[in-house]
């Protein structure tokens, strides 16, 4: 006989089922927080420290960077202004649409400007870039006026538009800056220095702007130039080709390496940076030190002392001055991007026992100081709390030792 089976009464209550309470739940919610709170912050911190690890290479490429764009660009210094090895002249004008630019300035291929013991020096490099390279012209004639036309033997690769420079080597009066803006037919006067001869036309004006329609109301001295001195004309003169005049220099702003007119002035401001009147290069610079090689005397090409621009023989180099500097040694300093949580950056002393506040440059007595203290940082950091590259080079000034 089969037993059907027992149905549960509805009526009646099962045993009481397992489960959390309330408080239970609040405390299981509260570790779980505590735990995630725990794992992001660790996260957090193992990412930041991994983040300023790997901006250490950060400041490594963009030390290295910088360095290459002033290195690139001082081996150019001096390019078109040299004759016979030595420069055009120990001064210069430079006009411009209306205003001048360099009255009688001093003519360097490089000039650093001193930043002070806690600040980042200033480097200006000067030199002309022309297409198919620079000519030599010879005037044959002595100029009537300081507005008139050159003459010359041989015109070289000079064109129409481009810039050269009139001078005379070895004679303490400024050579100037042109634009040429045509050859007229016909020619000057030979003076039986050659069969023919070239009219190299400047005049002023839009054709022109570097042109001052009269030189002797745009410069404090405008020589007359010519093929022999004769009463107020200066000679032997000769033209160089320079196709493009450069003048530029290059600094640090904003924790940038960036390049300027040096006739004008740069700033930056904002976040992000914006630049005004400058061309940034590289970010994560912090500093640039640099000093003259100088010889002992003018006609030997052999560094004997490192000097900085500080000094005071040095600070305004004087046109008899300028053809001892025979190189240029740079020290550019990268750094990271983020600070670390600790200190991770010492201070250096070199192995020639000078010391700094930050790490080392050059090895010997003479090695610019590197002093970071100034350095902008933020809150609650200092300068140990950044990883830096310093990359450094000696530059020769080409056009001098090679006699271009």
């Amino acid at each position: 006989m089969t037993t059907a089976p027992t149905l549960p009464n509805p009526n009646v209550h099962s045993a009481r089922q397992s489960g959390f309470s309330l408080a239970e739940l609040m405390v299981g919610i509260a570790v779980g927080l505590i735990v995630t709170l725990v794992v992001v912050s660790t996260m957090g911190t193992m990412g930041l420290q991994r983040r300023t690890a790997v901006s250490g290479n950060d400041a490594k490429e963009s030390g290295q960077a910088a360095l290459n764009v002033m290195e690139r660009i001082g081996r150019l210094a001096g390019t078109g202004l040299f004759y016979n090895g030595r420069l055009i002249c120990g001064r210069i004008n430079v006009y411009y649409n209306g205003a001048t630019l360099l009255n009688g300035s001093v003519l360097m291929p490089v000039k650093i400007t001193d930043g002070g013991s806690t600040g980042s020096d200033k480097v200006t490099f000067t030199y002309g870039s022309a297409t198919g390279g620079h000519s030599i012209s010879h005037l044959v004639d002595n100029m009537p006026n300081t507005s008139a036309n050159f003459t010359v033997g041989n015109a070289g690769s000079l064109a129409d538009g481009e810039l050269a420079v009139v001078g005379v080597p070895d004679i303490d009066r400024p050579c100037t800056l042109f634009q040429v803006t045509g050859f007229p037919p016909g020619g000057g006067n030979c003076n039986n220095i050659t069969s023919s001869c070239v009219d190299v036309q400047h005049n002023s004006g839009i054709a022109g702007p570097y042109n001052p329609s009269n030189p002797n109301n745009a410069f404090t001295d405008a020589p007359n130039y010519g093929y022999e001195t004769s009463g107020s004309v200066i000679g032997p003169a000769v033209i160089s080709r320079i196709g493009t005049f450069h003048n530029d220099t290059y600094e640090v702003l904003c924790n940038s390496l960036v390049s300027h007119a040096a006739t004008s002035t740069a700033s930056c401001n904002g976040s992000p940076v914006s630049f005004t009147n400058a061309t940034p290069w590289v970010s994560n610079i912090v500093m640039i030190k640099a000093q003259y090689g100088i010889s002992d005397n003018i006609n030997s090409d052999v560094v004997t002392q490192w000097v900085n621009a500080s000094d005071t023989a040095w600070s305004n180099p004087g046109a008899a001055d300028v053809p001892r500097i025979r190189a240029i040694r740079i020290a550019v300093v990268g750094r990271s991007p983020e600070a670390a949580l600790s200190e991770v950056t010492s201070a250096c002393t070199n192995q020639a026992g000078v010391a700094n506040t930050g790490p080392c440059a050059f090895q010997d007595a003479d090695s610019p100081v590197i002093n970071l203290t100034a350095v902008p940082v933020v809150s609650g950091k200092s300068w140990r709390n950044y990883r830096y590259r310093v990359y450094q080079s000696v530059i020769p000034l080409r056009n001098v030792l090679w006699n271009y």
